[in-house]
Protein backbone atom coordinates (compact mmCIF):
# COMPACT_ATOMS: atom_id res chain seq x y z
CA UNK A 1 0.00 0.00 0.00
CA UNK A 2 1.42 3.21 -0.64
CA UNK A 3 0.67 6.65 0.50
CA UNK A 4 0.52 9.87 -1.21
CA UNK A 5 0.70 12.77 0.25
CA UNK A 6 -1.11 16.70 -0.98
CA UNK A 7 -0.96 19.98 0.32
CA UNK A 8 -4.43 21.50 -0.10
CA UNK A 9 -5.05 25.00 0.87
CA UNK A 10 -7.94 27.50 -0.95
CA UNK A 11 -7.70 28.99 -4.48
CA UNK A 12 -8.90 32.32 -3.21
CA UNK A 13 -8.08 34.32 0.15
CA UNK A 14 -10.16 34.59 3.06
CA UNK A 15 -11.60 31.03 2.38
CA UNK A 16 -9.47 29.15 5.45
CA UNK A 17 -11.59 28.99 8.41
CA UNK A 18 -10.29 27.71 11.45
CA UNK A 19 -13.49 26.99 14.54
CA UNK A 20 -12.08 25.93 17.83
CA UNK A 21 -14.18 24.49 20.95
CA UNK A 22 -13.69 25.46 24.57
CA UNK A 23 -15.86 23.95 27.08
CA UNK A 24 -17.02 23.88 30.41
CA UNK A 25 -19.56 22.66 32.75
CA UNK A 26 -21.90 25.69 34.17
CA UNK A 27 -24.79 25.55 35.93
CA UNK A 28 -24.52 22.06 35.33
CA UNK A 29 -24.80 21.92 31.82
CA UNK A 30 -21.96 21.73 29.42
CA UNK A 31 -21.30 25.71 27.92
CA UNK A 32 -19.28 26.20 24.29
CA UNK A 33 -17.45 29.25 22.97
CA UNK A 34 -16.68 28.99 19.65
CA UNK A 35 -14.36 30.82 18.13
CA UNK A 36 -14.53 31.79 14.23
CA UNK A 37 -11.37 32.42 13.03
CA UNK A 38 -11.43 33.37 9.16
CA UNK A 39 -7.49 33.53 8.04
CA UNK A 40 -6.54 34.87 4.63
CA UNK A 41 -4.63 31.52 3.52
CA UNK A 42 -3.71 28.76 5.55
CA UNK A 43 -2.73 24.98 4.64
CA UNK A 44 -3.40 20.94 5.24
CA UNK A 45 -1.54 18.31 4.12
CA UNK A 46 -3.46 14.94 3.45
CA UNK A 47 -2.41 11.33 3.23
CA UNK A 48 -4.27 9.25 0.67
CA UNK A 49 -4.15 5.41 -0.06
CA UNK A 50 -3.00 5.58 -3.83
CA UNK A 51 -5.73 2.59 -4.74
CA UNK A 52 -8.25 5.11 -3.24
CA UNK A 53 -7.04 7.54 -5.53
CA UNK A 54 -7.73 5.47 -8.25
CA UNK A 55 -11.23 5.29 -7.79
CA UNK A 56 -11.12 8.46 -9.20
CA UNK A 57 -10.18 10.25 -12.01
CA UNK A 58 -8.10 12.58 -10.25
CA UNK A 59 -7.01 13.76 -6.93
CA UNK A 60 -9.32 17.07 -7.51
CA UNK A 61 -12.45 14.50 -8.31
CA UNK A 62 -11.75 12.82 -5.05
CA UNK A 63 -11.87 16.20 -2.65
CA UNK A 64 -14.57 17.52 -4.47
CA UNK A 65 -16.21 14.48 -3.60
CA UNK A 66 -16.31 14.98 0.03
CA UNK A 67 -17.38 18.81 0.10
CA UNK A 68 -20.29 19.60 1.77
CA UNK A 69 -21.69 22.65 0.27
CA UNK A 70 -18.68 23.10 -1.54
CA UNK A 71 -16.39 23.02 1.72
CA UNK A 72 -13.81 21.22 2.41
CA UNK A 73 -14.42 20.27 6.16
CA UNK A 74 -11.25 18.54 8.25
CA UNK A 75 -12.79 17.25 11.53
CA UNK A 76 -12.96 13.87 13.31
CA UNK A 77 -15.36 12.55 10.31
CA UNK A 78 -12.91 13.57 7.94
CA UNK A 79 -12.23 10.20 5.68
CA UNK A 80 -7.99 10.68 5.43
CA UNK A 81 -5.59 11.42 7.74
CA UNK A 82 -4.52 15.03 7.56
CA UNK A 83 -2.24 17.48 9.34
CA UNK A 84 -2.76 21.12 10.13
CA UNK A 85 0.46 22.95 8.23
CA UNK A 86 -0.16 26.41 8.46
CA UNK A 87 -2.49 29.16 8.57
CA UNK A 88 -1.68 33.19 8.06
CA UNK A 89 -2.66 36.59 8.64
CA UNK A 90 -6.05 35.94 10.70
CA UNK A 91 -8.43 38.88 9.04
CA UNK A 92 -12.06 38.36 10.89
CA UNK A 93 -12.68 36.55 13.85
CA UNK A 94 -16.47 35.80 15.77
CA UNK A 95 -17.28 34.11 19.12
CA UNK A 96 -20.68 31.88 19.99
CA UNK A 97 -21.64 31.34 23.15
CA UNK A 98 -23.89 28.39 23.56
CA UNK A 99 -25.18 25.98 25.89
CA UNK A 100 -24.96 22.03 24.25
CA UNK A 101 -28.19 21.27 25.13
CA UNK A 102 -29.66 24.08 23.00
CA UNK A 103 -30.79 26.36 26.18
CA UNK A 104 -30.20 29.82 26.37
CA UNK A 105 -26.82 31.35 27.82
CA UNK A 106 -27.66 33.84 30.56
CA UNK A 107 -26.78 37.04 28.92
CA UNK A 108 -24.32 38.21 32.28
CA UNK A 109 -22.61 34.70 31.57
CA UNK A 110 -21.75 35.90 28.03
CA UNK A 111 -21.05 39.31 29.02
CA UNK A 112 -18.58 37.87 31.52
CA UNK A 113 -16.87 35.53 28.78
CA UNK A 114 -16.62 38.46 26.19
CA UNK A 115 -15.17 40.56 28.36
CA UNK A 116 -12.00 38.12 28.96
CA UNK A 117 -11.86 37.82 25.25
CA UNK A 118 -11.70 41.72 24.51
CA UNK A 119 -9.47 42.15 27.58
CA UNK A 120 -7.09 39.32 27.59
CA UNK A 121 -7.86 37.12 24.44
CA UNK A 122 -10.00 33.98 24.19
CA UNK A 123 -7.18 31.59 24.80
CA UNK A 124 -7.24 32.84 29.15
CA UNK A 125 -10.42 31.11 29.30
CA UNK A 126 -8.39 27.92 28.94
CA UNK A 127 -5.32 29.19 30.54
CA UNK A 128 -7.13 30.87 33.73
CA UNK A 129 -10.83 30.49 33.51
CA UNK A 130 -11.20 26.52 33.36
CA UNK A 131 -12.71 25.82 30.35
CA UNK A 132 -10.39 22.72 28.06
CA UNK A 133 -10.21 22.70 24.00
CA UNK A 134 -12.83 20.18 22.80
CA UNK A 135 -12.12 20.40 19.24
CA UNK A 136 -10.56 22.42 16.27
CA UNK A 137 -12.05 21.91 12.83
CA UNK A 138 -10.58 23.57 9.91
CA UNK A 139 -12.60 24.51 6.43
CA UNK A 140 -11.33 25.38 3.09
CA UNK A 141 -14.43 27.08 1.42
CA UNK A 142 -14.90 27.09 -2.40
CA UNK A 143 -12.26 25.90 -5.28
CA UNK A 144 -8.99 24.47 -3.85
CA UNK A 145 -5.19 24.40 -4.63
CA UNK A 146 -3.60 20.60 -4.94
CA UNK A 147 -0.48 19.72 -4.87
CA UNK A 148 1.84 16.64 -4.30
CA UNK A 149 4.33 16.73 -1.48
CA UNK A 150 5.71 13.45 -2.19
Amino acid sequence: MSIIEFNVSPKYKKSFIEFNYLEKIVNNKNLRVIRELVWRHGEINVSIDENKLKEFNNVEELFNSIKKHNILIFDDEFPFEYEFVSSWDGCADDYEVTFVDGSEVDDKIEDEIMEVIEEDGYYELEDSHGYDMSETIYEIDGELNIKKVN
